[in-house]
Order: structure tokens, then C-alpha cells, then sequence
């Protein structure tokens, strides 16, 4: 059966453009997630997990890929763009899918509000010249006309986030790994993956909780499935090919900053 006969028969014609791949797919889903994410949780989730936060991450991706998996059935039951607001009305009742869908809406509105701000808080502490207020609308601005533009303008600067991001990790890592190499932190060791001292799940699952943070915001690929040029089948295999590409940076990225520690029992005290 082919994507648009599947609309069809929930009564809507194919009237969005098909155009979206793989590959873009993969990249909207990590730009959702931000490859560096684990920057800003790092000591929270080494505290929490007792100094494995490799072990904490790795528990997290296995725990959505399950998620991911639910998704893929969903969007081959119901392979609309609207995302849960279908799955939760078409598959439940129609009030409760009202429900769900403005509760999404709140999250799609509300954490680029909450990132605008975070945003124009920091480019405020580097040109302080200018006000929060006015980077505030400087962010609101481009985002709204970069919207404008279409899903391939989304895509293309998806593209070019992803890449800066990208090249932000690789240089945290190659500083992390020489720095590592010059013995300025700790030698390479298991330690952060498993320590067999602070090890127990109820501390692994509190710490997961809380890294679980990094990973929200793959579901948004679901949301293509009416623009992707191979349906449902591709959007769920996006979605697992996205949390299993972040899993294995978030991973890397902290293995290094665990070894970074120069004091991991005065930090977990």
C-alpha cells in the first residue's frame, strides 16, 4: 500500500509534498535531541548515577528505543502528521486525543519559548551591549521566517546546526582525549560505565530519569510521516537510527568528561 492510499483511508488527501529522506529525517530528530545536550546536565547526572553516567545513558537509550518502537507502530497504524493527537483520538476517544494534542502543543510552544530565552540570556552575557529583550526578538524573528520559508529551508539549516554542533563535540573530545593522554585527568577505566562501589539500580534509575532529558524531542520526526518520501516504515526507522546516533555520542562525550574529573569521590560527597 502506498503513503497516500493510507491517508486516504482516514479521509485526507496527499496534500503536503513529499520530499523529506532518511537522512533528513535522522537530522531533524538529533537537532530536536542536540548532540551536546549532556553539557548542561553532566554534574547532575554524575552525581545522581554515583560516577556512571555511561551506564545511566546507555539504560535511557534502551528504554526509548522501546518507545521509538511504540511510535513506529502508531505511525504505521496512523500515518498522519498529527503525531499523538492522532494516535491518542484515533486510538482512544476523540476528547481524550484533544486533550493530548493540546498538551503536545503546550510542550512544541513552550520549550522553544524557554530556548529563545536561554538564548538570548547568554548572547546578552557576551554583547551585553544589547538587551535581553531585543536578542529575544532577534531569535523570535529568524525562527518565524526560516519557518516561513518551508520544510526544505527547515531541513537544510537542520543540516547546518547539526554540523556546528558536531564540530563542538569533536573538539571537546579530541582536547578531552589529550588532555586524558597528558595525564591531566584520571587513566582510561570502566569506572564510568560500571563501579562496582556506588553501583545499584535504584541510584542507576534516579540518574536515568534525569538523563532521559537529553534524549526528548525524537518523537518529532512522526510528526513528517505525511512528507517523508518513504511513509511510516521510514520515519520509524529515522527515529531508531536517530536515538541510537545520539545514545552514541552522548556516551562519548561523557566517558571523556567522567575521566575529566579530577576528584570523583569529593564530588560525589
Amino acid at each position: 500500500m502506498q503513503p497516500q492510499e493510507s491517508i486516504e483511508r482516514f479521509g485526507y488527501r496527499q496534500e503536503l509534498r513529499r520530499g523529506i529522506g532518511l537522512a533528513d529525517l535522522v537530522f531533524y530528530g538529533l537537532i530536536f535531541m542536540v548532540p551536546i545536550a549532556p553539557f548542561a546536565i553532566f554534574g547532575s547526572v554524575y552525581f545522581t548515577s554515583g560516577g556512571m553516567p555511561v551506564l545511566t545513558y546507555l539504560v535511557g537509550m534502551v528504554a526509548l528505543l522501546f518507545t521509538a518502537a511504540s511510535y513506529a507502530q502508531m505511525v504505521k497504524a496512523f500515518p498522519l502528521s498529527g503525531s499523538v493527537y492522532n494516535y491518542a483520538g484515533r486510538g482512544i476517544s476523540a476528547p481524550v486525543g484533544f486533550m493530548t494534542g493540546w498538551a503536545i502543543l503546550l510542550d512544541y510552544v513552550l520549550a522553544p519559548c524557554l530556548l529563545y530565552l536561554v538564548a538570548s540570556i547568554a548572547m546578552h552575557s557576551t554583547v551585553p551591549q544589547i538587551p535581553v529583550w531585543l536578542w529575544l526578538l532577534f531569535f523570535v524573528a529568524v525562527n518565524t521566517m526560516i519557518n516561513l520559508r518551508g520544510i526544505r529551508m527547515t531541513m537544510n539549516l537542520t543540516k547546518v546546526m547539526i554540523i556546528a554542533q558536531l564540530a563542538v563535540l569533536a573538539l571537546f573530545l579530541v582536547i578531552g582525549v589529550w588532555a586524558l593522554l597528558e595525564g591531566r585527568g584520571r587513566d582510561f577505566s570502566l569506572s564510568p560505565l560500571f563501579n562496582p562501589e556506588t553501583f545499584s539500580w535504584p541510584v542507576v534509575f534516579a540518574a536515568v530519569s534525569i538523563a532521559v532529558l537529553s534524549f526528548l524531542g525524537f518523537d518529532g520526526i512522526s510528526m513528517l510521516v505525511e512528507e517523508s518520501t518513504g511513509g511510516s516504515a521510514q520515519v520509524g526507522r529515522a527515529m531508531r537510527l536517530a536515538l541510537i546516533l545520539a545514545g552514541v555520542l552522548f556516551v562519548a562525550q561523557v566517558w571523556v568528561a567522567a575521566l575529566l574529573v579530577p576528584d570523583p569521590a569529593g564530588l560525589l560527597r
